[in-house]
């Protein structure tokens, strides 16, 4: 090889080397911000009436939606909505629906019942005498610590009426053969409208002290 061809072979062999290094040490990109941690919406959300009040239950989702493990519950939010529709989108149910109530990370916590959130929403005589015979549609959404959610729970209704006021004045009546009931029969519901008639009673007894 001519001598005046080694420096120009060297100095390749030396570049050449320096593009090895470089792409087996990779070059850093651009910093990737951190995926959030968002729990995937509640499934198999139940809701039914007891008295003034519509019972939900949902379990406690498990997963964050890229999939790692959701160790505890930290926030959630109850939306309810009047209407006459049973089964409206959830789309319909966005635009028009209002958080009914937004649960804390520590209440969240405490309605927990065998890995499920058992929570009661309170309706006003008002509300019952106001959307007697509609339905209230209820969904919810799981929520991180920075208020981030995956989108509603499916979508439950139940359709929501009056109730008598609480039975008044009970007395007993102990007699050879058994013990007899007394009661006053309610004729108006708790918002105040009369109570045209009475479905059943339900008895309920205690055998301790």
């Amino acid at each position: 090889m001519p001598s005046l061809c080694r420096p120009v072979f060297s100095v390749f062999c030396f570049l050449f080397s320096v593009i090895l290094l470089l792409l087996a040490c990779g070059v850093p990109g651009p910093p990737v911000p951190p995926t959030p941690k968002i729990p995937q919406p509640p499934r198999d959300l139940v809701v039914a009436q007891r008295g003034e009040r519509v019972w939900l239950r949902w379990p406690l989702p498990t997963l964050h939606t890229d999939g790692s493990r959701l160790t505890a519950p930290q926030r959630a939010e109850v939306f309810r909505w009047f209407t006459e529709n049973p089964s409206p989108t959830p789309e319909q149910l966005a635009a028009e629906a209002q958080p009914a109530q937004q649960i804390a990370e520590e209440e969240l916590k405490a309605l927990v019942r065998d890995a499920a959130v058992e929570f009661a929403d309170a309706l006003d005589s008002r509300e019952l005498a106001e959307h007697a015979g509609r339905y209230a549609v209820y969904a919810v959404k799981a929520l991180n610590r920075k208020n981030q959610d995956a989108g509603f729970s499916n979508l439950v209704a139940v359709r929501v009426y009056p109730v008598p006021t609480p039975i008044a004045q009970l007395a007993t009546q102990v007699t050879e053969q058994a013990i007899e009931l007394l009661w006053q029969v309610p004729t108006h519901t708790t918002s105040g409208t009369p109570l045209a008639a009475i479905a059943g009673y339900r008895i309920f007894r205690s055998s301790g002290s």
